[in-house]
């Protein structure tokens, strides 16, 4: 059933929080990131553990976690690890002999390694691993920008596998990194040596890889948006519900030091209360994102649509952290890059759950645009404004001690926003820590993008959230 309410709120005064609808799934908890789950002990353990109806008390997500819960159910009843065998029977009374022996033998070899009565015994503080170690799916254009974020931001991944059709570029990079290279998810899954998944592929493939790595017990990382569609994105959901490891979207504008610094002086009050704000996806026609060796950008059956649905994800996602969640949306379409099936030209109106509106642009056309900031929000007492581009990026504010505005911040722009994505996805796998949205907090942008294409039909105002 495809979830119709809003999952995540994001607002000035702090980060996006996760309400109780939201499925257990998207909130990184210890339990649910299995950061030891590769580890070779907790697969035995997790065959002579994995029964279905141990109660629910006892019976926890994973098997490293499992002897966790046994140890703590021991600790209650005996205030220490040591004593009767027959002890360590009491929570599972539903095991069978041949799998209860076996497993003793593991469990009691853990007491007398860890003697102590406070000690977690086999829990994640010892198996944790260092590294993440991670494979590309998709190494084209930007495939580059992730792996350069890597390295400037994200010490604790290793790149192991490279996969991509064509063998030069996943060989490329596997000649940098030290990693396997191969043509074929299959092979990886079989040969490569890796942890996670990013996929960083064509929309309409998201929903087929990202399943099979699901399957594989593979963390995943998927490039946004989520899928092209709705049944897409509820089937990707479902599968990641069912899966052991850690799901993550990747919208890198979460991350924008410049969207994260406005957020903050937007909770101190810098502006007041907002008002409004704009969003302007205004970009030349750039050929590095569209050359003939990934024509799909082009191909409407393959993005889901234009520039909204992809590129403008990245405008619409900061106008949600700061203004809540969008309601409606009213707004034309355009195709003025003849060669682009879907919209390069979208003007919109959003109107957001709290009744203030936002108004977006998006355009890519081939022609010389004058400056314009990419955002603008106005408040109560000023606006801050952020003039940014792929090599550089300014917060301004503008208010009554400051008429002719005052430089909060600069970045390098763009690319400093994909090494702690990544970092961020890390710490979700290796330490259990929520990631700065849930997976399913990116359906608003895509929804948001779809409601778009309706109202462009209907010429009326659409509902995002149906």
């Amino acid at each position: 059933m495809r979830t119709t309410l809003a999952p995540g709120m994001a607002s000035p005064s702090g980060p996006i929080t996760t309400p109780e609808s939201v499925p257990s799934s998207a909130k990184a908890t210890p339990a649910h990131s299995t950061r030891a789950y590769k580890n070779n002990l907790y697969f035995i353990i997790d065959s002579l553990f994995g029964i279905p109806n141990l109660p629910p008390n006892i019976r926890p997500r994973y098997p490293h976690h499992l002897i966790s819960n046994i140890a703590a159910h021991h600790r209650a009843k005996t205030n220490g690890f040591r004593g009767n065998l027959l002890t360590y029977l009491s929570p599972l009374p539903n095991l069978a002999p041949l799998q209860v022996l076996p497993a003793l033998l593991i469990f009691r070899a853990s007491i007398a390694y860890f003697p102590n009565p406070n000690s977690p015994m086999l829990s994640e503080t010892y198996f944790m691993p260092d590294k993440l170690k991670l494979a590309f799916i998709g190494c084209g254009a930007i495939a580059r920008f992730h792996l350069d974020g890597i390295k400037g931001h994200a010490p604790r991944i290793d790149v192991t596998t490279l996969v991509d059709l064509d063998e030069s570029k996943a060989q490329t990079y596997a000649a940098e990194t030290g990693g396997q290279a191969f043509t074929s998810l299959e092979e990886a899954l079989a040969k490569g040596d890796f942890d996670a998944v990013y996929i960083m592929l064509p929309h309409d493939l998201h929903e087929s890889i990202a399943l099979q790595c699901f399957a594989a017990g593979k963390h995943v990382l998927l490039e946004k948006p989520m899928a092209p569609t709705l049944d897409a994105c509820d089937r990707i959901l479902a599968a990641a519900n069912a899966a052991p490891g850690v799901f993550m979207v990747a919208e890198n504008s979460q991350y924008w030091p410049e969207i994260v610094e406005a957020q903050k002086h937007l909770a101190a009050g810098a502006i007041g209360e907002i008002i409004t704000a704009r969003a302007a996806f205004v970009y030349p026609f750039d050929s590095y994102w569209f050359k003939e060796e990934r024509p799909w950008r082009y191909e409407k059956g393959r993005t889901g649509g234009g520039i909204a649905i992809d590129g403008g994800s990245h405008w619409i996602r900061p106008l949600r952290m700061w203004m809540g969640e969008i309601k409606e949306v009213v707004g034309v379409l355009g195709h003025p890059l003849a060669q682009m099936e879907g919209e390069s030209l979208a003007r919109a109106l959003f109107r957001f759950d709290s009744g203030k509106t936002a108004i977006f642009d998006a355009m890519m056309i081939d022609t010389v645009f004058a400056p314009d900031p990419w955002w603008r929000i106005t408040g109560t007492k000023g606006e801050l404004t952020i003039n940014a581009a792929l090599d550089g990026a300014e917060l301004y504010l503008w208010d009554a001690d400051h008429p002719d505005g005052k430089r909060l911040f600069a970045s390098p722009g763009y690319t400093e926003s994909f090494g702690p994505e990544l970092a961020d996805f890390a710490a979700a796998v290796l330490d259990g820590k929520a990631p700065a949205a849930p997976a399913e907090y990116a359906l608003g942008e895509l929804r948001t993008a779809l409601a778009l294409y309706r109202s462009a039909s209907s010429q009326r105002w659409e509902q995002v959230w149906v």
